[in-house]
């Protein structure tokens, strides 16, 4: 069954290529970058395909992809393999065009179409809505540098408010500021982050002046949209969610993010393993702090025995203007150099290629020599 060349609409064209695929090879392989937008929209892809029992291959557009005719979802890639593709990708308008081998899906918010496209063949849990959610929030982290979300995801994320998964509450940008004791908030909180109370047990009283003060900003700086789950899930703070869900991608791999949409009750697993993380964040920035760190070009070297995701380390840094935006942690170990595949532009990545060994989300490098040829 050929595609329908004819159509502009997104939504046709995709049941074109699910029915192509249904009555041809009834195979498909989902490719995805290594961000966490691209790894949640190929998870939600793929729970599709398992519920259309369309069989899948997932990988992550660093690999070797072999040079076949298997029909191919590109999520915010343009790795290709030479069989017929269906690309979904991050765009500034909407837009549907064809390109060599396929088309090509364009949204502003990548998760909104794809939501809205999926519906259509599946329910889609509330908990996936989450996860949909923080991930138009992760690509606007740290909160202090990155620009505001747009027109687009504001409507996105305003349409799950209405549906009454989620509550925009305007304050500090302090992470379970609306819901926690302000001195509990201040101890987890990662974006904004207090280095002075971070993971400290606090007796004084703690309010939006004081954190003003502490991070010689403004009070008008620190105040922003935050958003919340109204149900009781395993977290509740959107932007806490979109901070976790970037530290899976480090320790564990795209291809692991992605399945959470499948299993969302994995997310638990998470979620208590992100007060480990929170710990080593705390010796992390004390010894950054102390100039316990090297200068490579755009990374700062540091040399950890056991390292926070360095994502997360990263993106605080730069939130407390420890570290420009195209800077980068790394952390070198027993001779070995990780860096974070998701701080890399897609152009800096395509060194990885040849020049690194990938390791859930970090490319390895046999020498901090190597750094001076990546890019941020």
């Amino acid at each position: 069954m050929p595609l329908n060349f004819g159509s502009n609409n997104a939504l046709d064209l995709f049941r074109d290529f699910l029915e192509n695929v249904k009555e041809t090879e009834n195979y498909v392989r989902v490719v995805i970058d290594y961000s966490v937008e691209s790894a949640i929209a190929g998870g939600l892809l793929c729970k599709a395909l398992k519920e259309l029992d369309i069989m899948f291959e997932l990988i992550n557009n660093l690999m070797e992809i072999p040079v076949d005719k298997t029909r191919q979802f590109l999520i915010n890639t343009k790795v290709s393999s030479g069989g017929s593709a269906l690309a979904l990708a991050a765009t500034s308008t909407s837009v549907v065009r064809k390109t060599s081998t396929g088309y090509v899906i364009g949204a502003p918010v990548l998760e909104e179409v794809l939501l809205n496209i999926i519906s259509d063949y599946v329910i889609i849990p509330k908990e996936v809505k989450y996860l949909l959610a923080s991930s138009v929030l992760a690509r606007h982290t740290p909160r202090l540098v990155k620009r505001k979300l747009s027109a687009s995801e504001e409507k996105f994320l305003g349409k799950l408010e209405d549906d009454d998964l989620i509550k925009k509450v305007i304050g500090p940008m302090i992470m379970g500021w609306n819901y926690l004791k302000p001195e509990v908030a201040v101890k987890y909180s990662v974006d904004l982050l207090v280095p002075k109370y971070f993971m400290r047990d606090l007796a004084n009283e703690i309010s939006d002046e004081v954190i003003a003060n502490e991070l010689g900003l403004p009070r008008e700086q620190i105040t922003g949209n935050n958003y919340i789950i109204r149900q009781e899930w395993y977290v509740k703070d959107l932007y806490y969610l979109a901070y976790l869900l970037m530290c899976i991608v480090d320790e564990n791999g795209v291809e692991v993010l992605a399945a959470t949409v499948l299993n969302p009750g994995a997310m638990v697993w998470y979620a208590l393993k992100m007060y480990e993380y929170l710990r080593r964040l705390r010796t992390a920035l004390d010894e950054f702090l102390a100039g316990d760190w090297e200068s490579r070009g755009k990374y700062r070297v540091m040399h950890m025995e056991d390292p926070p995701p360095l994502t997360m380390l990263t993106k605080v840094l730069q939130n407390l203007g420890k570290l420009g935006r195209d800077e980068v942690i790394a952390n070198e170990l027993a001779g070995k150099v990780h860096v974070p595949i998701q701080m890399l532009s897609q152009k800096s990545r395509e060194i990885l290629r040849t020049e690194a060994k990938v390791v859930g989300g970090y490319a390895i490098f046999p020498s901090t020599d190597v750094l001076s040829k990546v890019g941020t």
